[in-house]
């Protein structure tokens, strides 16, 4: 028996001890947990039997029971599982195909095999592959562990007192690896795992519904997410007495709003750690009233060290600075708990990981830190670009490779910037030089068949040519200075809709007013703020756009005439009167805004 197939053996022998416990709750029902491992055991022989034995299996899979289930069935076989959201961008998901070149496909429809992708060995106790964003400019494929993660959920049960009462939302998108933190320490725990249903939890007031209505116990939030709850929730959710979060560190805001919708939540905890770093993280509870909280310190069978920034990684110098540590510096977590690497890509291994023998591994975070006056370890930034945006990890060489692919772009660069206020969250700005025909709205609306919402540039700014320094570098404070000089003018919103879609982006926004020609991202929306504008959209007008829509249109004016389209070919108007009175509405400024976008 393999890692992988114990790790679902621990799963499995509840089935005994914990026989008429639910094991997953989902829109259709439960499933005990004897029911479960009857499950996997069926499920798991007729995978073997169609050829799963051992090999990458790719599942594309909106989150279910089902998903859950499979997920279980194929470790059990010793495969080894890649996640694939089915909102993920078609030419993202090529990308990670080609890159893992899986032996099989999983929907929801059935499984197929991928003829032109023949089996491989999969490296040691590789048991999931995420992608995680790439510095070269592509995403990278991180191959994990199940030892990890088996240790991580034994571990995190008696740790932090969860059992079998326990009901564990499954909020985490499923081409994130902290999704294992909502799936395996719950079912190894005993606990329950509750899956939303279908639109459930696309809406932050509506998510903070479903978890009261579910009586969910234990989260996993990535702070900018959960503050969204703080701002829209309607409800409160007594049930929840622990959260759990991950991607980035919550500000003072969350922390001081959390108890007005979560009042019995009496363990809060901040975990530091990475895709590539798995389950070898380094956590804190975090104290009721904190001013400042450091990372913390590593969870068992983890260290950590740090290196010059401008250092080789190698094996002698990481056992040097285990022994003889310096104060600060770039942070290396080591631990066999490690992610098993990058996928194919020796040199990247090479530059970020080493192996220390005896199955340890190190790894170089990338993050800058010291140890403070408690021997808490403290987290400072970057040693290089990377930012984070709704706690998901983005270089910006990988926007400026989808943005220079494209074909109304000669060249291009992109910047992070803080967005200022209250959240000071980082926004990406794209610094485009264009070539005949460009337009902006055609451009984001391409990106979104190739980068995720997160990763999309908040704000476009046209440049002749990018600016150079003396050594042929780009000028950033030269691109500064001309996204200052782009500043629009202010054109006042014209017609019911178009003022209601400006009402809309001042309040999300926290704004006093916004022009027709204003572009929501621009002014610091992101895919949180973009959600909640769309739901508000069918609530008021009962018109679905997608996040997508609002991606290309994206200015008041924009969205404005995007709803008046859609409610025409919904309303189907059969005479030339009837179209003319619907695009009544319509400005002649806000048509040359539109053509000129």
């Amino acid at each position: 028996m393999n890692t992988k197939q114990r790790l679902v053996q621990v799963i499995r022998s509840h089935a005994d001890e914990l026989e008429p416990d639910i094991a997953i709750e989902h829109a259709g029902g439960s499933i005990t947990y004897r029911e479960l491992g009857k499950y996997i055991d069926d499920r798991a022989a007729e995978l073997e039997a169609r050829g799963v034995r051992d090999t990458f299996v790719a599942m594309e899979r909106a989150k279910s029971a089902e998903f859950l289930l499979d997920f279980l069935a194929v470790l059990a076989t010793g495969g080894t599982v890649l996640p694939i959201d089915p909102d993920t961008p078609t030419d993202r998901r090529a990308i990670f195909l080609d890159m893992v070149r899986p032996e099989f496909l999983l929907t929801d429809t059935g499984m197929v095999r991928l003829d032109n992708h023949p089996r491989r060995q999969v490296p040691g106790d590789g048991a999931f592959v995420y992608f995680t964003s790439g510095s070269t400019g592509t995403p990278k494929p991180v191959l994990g562990s199940a030892a990890s993660v088996l240790s991580f959920a034994e571990w995190f049960g008696p740790e932090f007192g969860i059992g079998p009462r326990d009901r564990f939302a499954f909020l985490t998108g499923l081409s994130f690896e902290a999704s294992l933190r909502d799936m395996f320490p719950p079912l190894v725990a005993g606990a329950t795992v509750v899956i939303p249903e279908p639109g459930a939890t696309e809406e932050p007031e509506a998510t903070v519904s479903w978890l009261a209505r579910r009586r969910i116990s234990v989260i996993t939030a990535v702070p900018s997410v959960a503050r969204a709850w703080l701002h829209h929730g309607r409800v409160t959710c007594p049930a929840v007495h622990a959260v759990f979060f991950v991607g980035e560190p919550p500000a003072a805001d969350v922390l001081s709003g959390w108890p007005t919708l979560f009042p019995n939540t009496t363990l809060r905890v901040n975990s530091y750690g990475s895709t590539e770093s798995g389950q070898a993280t380094v956590y804190k509870r975090i104290p009721a009233e904190p001013a400042t909280f450091p990372a913390g310190r590593p969870v068992p069978g983890t260290s950590y060290c740090f290196i010059e920034p401008d250092a080789v990684l190698d094996a002698d110098l990481v056992r040097a600075r285990l022994t003889q540590p310096v104060p600060s510096g770039e942070i290396v977590l080591v631990s066999r708990s490690c992610s098993h690497g990058y996928l194919n890509m020796p040199e990247e291994n090479a530059a970020r990981f080493a192996a220390l023998g005896d199955g340890v591994i190190a790894y170089r975070t990338g993050d800058l830190g010291h140890v403070d006056e408690h021997g808490d370890l403290v987290v400072l930034g970057r040693a290089d670009d990377e930012v984070k945006i709704n706690g998901v990890r983005v270089h910006p060489a990988e926007v400026v490779r989808a943005v220079r692919a494209h074909p109304s772009v000669r060249d291009a660069f992109v910047t992070a910037t803080r967005a200022g206020g209250a959240r000071e969250e980082a926004r990406l700005t794209a610094y485009v030089v264009p070539t005949a025909g460009f337009t902006v709205a055609d451009l984001r609306r391409d990106l979104t068949s190739a980068l995720p919402a997160a990763m999309i540039p908040a704000r476009f700014v046209e440049v002749a040519e990018l600016p150079r320094t003396r050594t042929g570098k780009i000028d950033r404070a030269a691109l500064t200075e001309l996204a200052a000089r782009d500043e629009p003018e202010y054109i006042a919103p014209h017609g019911d809709i178009e003022c209601w879609v400006a009402d809309r982006f001042a309040e999300l926004l926290g704004v006093e007013r916004v022009s027709a020609a204003d572009d929501l991202f621009v002014l610091g929306g992101d895919s949180i703020m973009a959600t909640q504008l769309t739901s508000r959209i069918w609530q008021e007008f009962d018109v679905r756009l997608s996040q997508r829509d609002l991606f290309a249109a994206a200015t008041v004016a924009g969205i404005g005439i995007t709803i008046m389209e859609r409610r025409l070919l919904a309303d189907g108007p059969t005479d030339l009167d009837a179209l003319l009175d619907a695009l009544g509405e319509v400005s002649d400024g806000d048509l040359q805004r539109e053509e000129t976008s």
